[in-house]
């Protein structure tokens, strides 16, 4: 990012979207395998969109598939690297006492 003589040069080395409460990663420019790195933090693969591949090759991939494209509740985030983690903590936390709570109900209704 910055400007070569009169031009504006920006891009951008990550890239990802929250929507309807999916995390999407439309670039990953990183050497860091971003994905696995939220998994590892806790992220329910469910979770995660690889948006840079096409719907037909997300079938071979461990992550989110049959998504169906909303316009609601959509956030664009442009993120550091080394940044992302911080960012996406908070939505981990939630997102595994969710995954517990739902455990839990299931193996309750199990047992009844």
């Amino acid at each position: 990012m910055g400007w070569d003589d009169d031009e504006r040069i920006h891009s951008c080395s990550l890239h990802i979207d929250i929507k309807n409460g999916k995390i999407w990663i439309q670039h990953n420019g990183t050497e860091d395998h971003i994905a696995y790195d939220l998994v590892a933090k806790g992220v329910p693969k469910e979770d995660i969109v690889l948006g840079f591949h096409s719907v037909y090759m997300r079938q071979y991939t461990d992550f989110y598939v049959n998504y169906i494209w909303s316009r609601v509740s959509t956030m664009m985030l442009f993120i550091v690297p080394k940044r992302y983690e911080l960012l996406l903590r908070k939505r981990a936390c939630t997102d595994a006492e969710q995954t517990a709570k739902l455990i839990g109900a299931k193996n309750q209704h199990k047992e009844t």
